[in-house]
């Protein structure tokens, strides 16, 4: 009886062991080549729509929401992003500069913006994400940042 109670605890162990393996396994990846030449790696299960400078990504579920949810990547050979980008973050070895915005919404809820831009060596890659959220939710910008560290 006392060996079927510690064989009962070790499978249940090893069980959870298992799960906790499968949480951490790295999440697929597809790498975009745009025809402006920069590369991006994004989660292979968003979706996205190329324009003449860069991207549109949807993730999962992010079209059918009555705020879509988008993230916007712009390739500039010109010049730094215009105006202020008084935060920092250094992410994977590279300085990312960005702001947030918050703006009172209507009927869909507050506005959060963020925006950022670090440099390649060709010029600058520009993200940008919007997210309407009724009040007291505060948005979750994960996959903005998930998307902005890859290189």
């Amino acid at each position: 009886m006392k060996l079927q109670g510690v064989l009962v605890i070790l499978v249940i162990l090893l069980m959870s062991i298992n799960v906790g393996c499968e949480n951490k396994r790295t999440q697929q990846m597809q790498k975009l080549t745009h025809q402006t030449g920069f590369t991006l790696s994004v989660p292979a299960d968003i979706k996205y729509q190329a324009t003449s400078n860069g991207y549109i990504l949807f993730p999962p579920g992010g079209r059918e929401l009555r705020s879509p949810i988008e993230i916007k990547v712009t390739y500039s050979k010109e010049a730094m992003p215009a105006g202020q980008f008084d935060k920092t973050k250094k992410i994977e070895g590279d300085v990312v500069h960005y702001r947030m915005e918050e703006v009172n919404g209507g009927s869909g809820g507050t506005e959060y913006t963020i925006q950022a831009w670090k440099p390649l060596s060709t010029g600058y890659l520009i993200y940008e994400q919007l997210i309407q959220m009724e009040p007291p939710e505060k948005p979750d910008f994960e996959l903005f940042w998930k998307i902005v560290s890859v290189k």
